[in-house]
This record gives C-alpha cells, structure tokens and sequence, in this order.
C-alpha cells in the first residue's frame, strides 16, 4: 500500500484515526503521504508523516476530522468537497476507509469553485452596481418576512423610481448615466443599515428591504434619508448632476409574501409620481382600492381591445384665414358594455401604465388609417385633409415606422395625409430614438406635430433637432384668454402669446387645443393664429357625424 501511493501521480494519504479513552475518533495521523500530495498541499513527507490533522491544519481540522471520522463508522467509500484555508483553497476527495485507517486522493478544484462562485454571483446580482438583482432581493425580503413573523416586528419595502433618467442619458450619454447608477448604487447603500438590501430591478428601478423595523414610523426616518440623499448632487467627471425621486413604501402584514410587498411599494410610488414626482408615498387603502380597480379596468381593457369595443371619434382643426378643414384628431373611446363610452381619460393611464400602449396605439392607427380610406371617397371630405392620431412614448421604438407603413399600405392611404402628434414627456424620454424614428416619419411624408406645447419643460432644448411642423399649444394658456380671468390666467395669455410667436418664428403652424368660447377665439385671432381646435369649433364626433359637420366647418366658423 505504501509503495502503491507514494508511486501514485494523484496527491494520496494514508491516515490512522486516534481515538480518545471511551474510542471515539478525536484526530487523525499521517502515516502515508506521497509527492504529489506534498506538491498540493505544500508541506513535504518530512514535515506531515507522524503528525496530526489538527497540528498540520488547524483552521480545517474540526471539520475534517468530522468527516473522515463518518467515513470510518459508515465503512463505505465517500466522494467529498472540501473548503480549506478559509475559502482559498478547494479539495475534492476520494475517501476509502481501510479498517481504522483512511485512504484519501485529493484534488485541487479551487478554480473550479472560484468560477461557479463567479457565476452563481452573476445569477444574482446586477452587472453594472453589483447590488442583488430581482431574485436576490425576493430572497432577502422573504427571509426577512420569516424573521419578523416570529418576532411580531416588520419588514418595510421601499420602491425608489428615479424622475427622469432616460433625460440624463440623453444630455450626458449612456456612459456617463452608468456611472451616476454606480454612484447611486453606494449612496444608497450607505443609506441604509448593514442588515438592509439594496437592489436593482432595472434601469433606473430600486428596491430597498427594511429588515427588522418597529413600525411605519421607523421605516418613514429611512425614506426620508433616503430623499435628502438622493437630492445631493452627484459628480460626474466635471459636471454636477442632481438626481431626484418617487419613493414608494410598504410595510408587511399577516399573511404578506415577498412579491406582493414588492408589488405595493411599487403602486406607492406610482402615485408618488403621479402626484408631481420627488415624493414618496405610503401604501394605504386608497391605493390598494385604485391598483384593484387599474387592475380590473386593465383586464377589461385587454378583452375590449380583443372583442372589438374601442371605437374612434375625431376632431378637427380649423384654418381660420382660409375658412378650411385641414386636419382631423383621431381620439379613441371605449364603448364599455356596462358603463357606456368611455373618454381616454378612464383608461390611457392604465394601458401606460400596464405596457399595453402598444396594443392600444397600432390599433387606433390602424383604424385612423380606415376611417381616412373611407374619408378620401367621400365627397364632403375638405382637400388635403390630415389624419391624425397621439403618439405614447412607449410606443417610439425601433419597429414604430414599420408597423405604420404596413397600416397604410393596407388602408391605401398616401403617407402625406398622415400625421403623429408626440406630447413632449415622449419627445424627452428617448430623445435619441425620437429624432431617428421622426426622421424616417417625415422621409416617408408622414406630417409631425408637438401636442399640448408648454406643459412640459423640455422641448424647447429639442425644437431645433426634431423636424416638426405643427406645434399645439397647450389648453390651460388659451383658456386664459378669457375676459373674467383672475392674474394667473392672464398670466397664462401672456405665455399663449409668446409660444404662438415663438412657433411663427420657427416656422410652424401653430394651433391653439381646448378653444372653448367666442371671447378666447377672438383674442386668439387678435394675436395673429388662425389655426384652432376645440367643443367651440366642434366637438368630438364619430365619423359619420364629422363628415356631416365638414360641410358646415368649411364657412371658416364654428357651428
């Protein structure tokens, strides 16, 4: 046996068990130890035969000695893995037990280890912050739910959604927006305790895990932390970059799992945004009653889409100085089965909201594109008029200007009586896309339009870049344009006046949305804009109606 393992090229051993007075194995001795073994573990025969486990190595011994001991008593050959030198090192041994003696062939798998270690870590963690992924954070926090179950204290789930990220990486670029997720990532993690979690979900999507808080008011100190950090400007090499945003809580309950807690601290700040961004916002009843019904009209929404209930209204805008239809707004309803037609308002922030803006967009294009088929065969059809339908950020991706040469292909329908009105949230969300996708639009023909101008405080950066033609001035300043109005909307007259000088001054057609009374058309024509829209000029209709109303339309007045 000796010379069998001293002559073997695997790194072998020969050790006998020692035992204490009652017989039970307490060490074990080197009797037989070969070359290669010492050129594995790097202590020659000299130094291991005659030696304990437990002199030799004392950092692994009691583990060892345990091992190889359950070997012995088992009498059966085992094929073990074994951690030595605290994690450094990685041994996978052949045990075979010969009487009170064990034979034990070792292998150095220490790279293999490091690599599954590497990739186990990968699996888990989120490559650019190296903060827990999804699952991880899953994990963490239902561990931390079994935890406080048993203790009668909480976990608290913070859902941190940054305002306007996609801008950052439109002004300073992909790389410089990956260092400021770097940067945020170690904010946040010295922001909260050390038993915390700090998680990614996504692109500008965290999650934080509260483990082991008293109550609401415990996690509320964290929150508020966590917003006054997250306000102090951050560097990126010489610029100053100030980050803010919409923090959702949910503490735990009876019965919660990890998901649904998620889940709910998600919705919070959902309407953390939803009421003016860089605020956080608790879950409570009101928003668990509003995410059942989203959740319900979502779901409603789906079947409607499928069952073929939305239907199409559309209004027009009037060239005042040539007394002319040029254009008709397609506006989509939903012509609910118990609760009668519904205006976008009941349902288009739910379809965002859900990603089902998609769906819902190629859908009201695609039925835009009929109705204006129909329309050109129609003798009461105003020359050279333009359909055109409401743009959703969501829906400006790569695939946009395909789907929409195939929807007037089908309907044939020239692209120039086509148009796309984009708000201004969807010209500053991808501004990169936009200009790609827009300039495509306009190769093809395709009319581009800025809707509610002056809501928003970004397109003014992007006028020059994008190549629209129609700017629609937002309704709230028109409204201003009333006789009996107080400072503040005459305040907004002022602005109404400044953007339909602006928008002459660039070249666009400027035309004023929301035109509800005689005294805001008149001053509207005092400043100079002939073109509007508006209940005043018409209302809203289906397309029979609005073709009965192009007659009317085309005296240059309202009706």
């Amino acid at each position: 046996m000796r010379r069998a393992v001293e002559s073997s090229p695997d790194a072998m051993a020969v050790l006998s068990a020692m035992t204490d007075q009652h017989g039970t194995v307490v060490d074990f001795r080197f009797d037989v130890y070969n070359t290669a073994a010492a050129g594995l573990i790097g202590h020659s025969a000299d130094e291991v035969i005659g030696r304990t486990v437990t002199e030799l190595f004392p950092d692994a011994a009691k583990h060892l000695v345990e091992l190889w001991r359950q070997t012995l008593e088992l009498g059966e050959p085992r094929l073990e893995e074994v951690e030595t030198a605290a994690g450094r090192r990685w041994l996978r041994q052949s045990l075979v037990p010969m009487g009170d003696a064990l034979l034990v062939s070792s292998h150095d798998i220490s790279d293999r280890k490091r690599v599954e270690a590497e990739l186990e870590h990968r699996a888990f963690h989120d490559p650019l912050t190296d903060l827990p992924n999804r699952v991880l954070a899953t994990q963490r926090i239902s561990e931390s739910l079994v935890r406080t179950a048993r203790t009668g204290r909480h976990t608290a789930v913070l859902f941190v959604d940054l305002d306007r990220f996609k801008s950052v990486n439109d002004t300073l670029g992909h790389a410089a927006g990956d260092l400021l997720l770097q940067a945020l990532a170690n904010r946040l993690r010295h922001s909260v305790r050390g038993q915390d979690t700090v998680a990614r979900l996504s692109g500008d999507e965290f999650v934080v895990c509260l483990d082991d808080v008293t109550g609401e008011s415990d996690a509320v100190l964290v929150v508020e932390k966590l917003a006054v950090n997250l306000r102090k400007p951050f560097a990126i090499g010489d610029r100053k970059v100030v980050l803010t945003g919409s923090i959702g809580m949910a503490l735990s309950t009876d019965g919660v799992d990890a998901d649904t807690l998620i889940s709910r601290a998600d919705a919070a700040a959902y309407e953390a945004k939803r009421r003016g961004r860089n605020r956080y916002a608790i879950f409570d009843e009101a928003i668990r009653q509003r995410v059942v019904q989203e959740l319900t009209v979502e779901q409603e929404l789906r079947t409607g889409i499928a069952l073929g209930e939305l239907r199409l209204h559309f209004q027009p805008t009037l060239d005042l100085s040539k007394g002319t239809v040029t254009g008709v707004e397609a506006l989509v309803r939903w012509e609910h089965p118990e609760r009668g037609l519904l205006g976008p308002a009941e349902f288009l922030g739910v379809a965002e909201h859900s990603g089902m803006m998609g769906d819902l967009g190629r859908w009201v294009r695609a039925a835009a594109c009929g109705a204006m088929a129909r329309m050109l065969h129609d003798h009461r059809t105003p020359e050279g008029l333009v359909m055109w339908v409401n743009v959703a950020a969501a829906e400006l991706t790569a695939s946009f200007c395909d789907d929409l040469v195939s929807a007037l292909a089908l309907a044939d329908v020239p692209a120039d009586r086509f148009g796309v009105e984009l708000t201004e949230t969807a010209l500053a969300s991808d501004i990169a896309t936009t200009e790609l996708v827009l300039d495509r639009l306009v190769s093809m023909g395709v009319h581009i339009a800025i809707d509610d101008f002056g809501a928003g405080s970004s397109s003014l950066a992007y006028l020059q870049r994008l190549r629209a033609e129609v700017m629609k001035v937002h309704p709230s300043f028109v409204h201003g344009l009333d006789h009996d109005s107080d400072d503040n909307s005459r305040g907004a007259a002022e602005i109404a006046a400044a953007l339909l000088s602006f928008g002459q001054r660039l070249g666009m057609t400027v035309v004023a949305e929301g035109v509800e009374s005689t005294e805001q058309l008149e001053a509207l024509t005092a400043l100079g804009c002939t073109a509007v829209t508006g209940n005043l000029v018409c209302p809203a209709l289906d397309e029979g109606g609005i073709l009965e109303q192009f007659e009317v339309l085309a005296q240059g007045r309202p009706a």
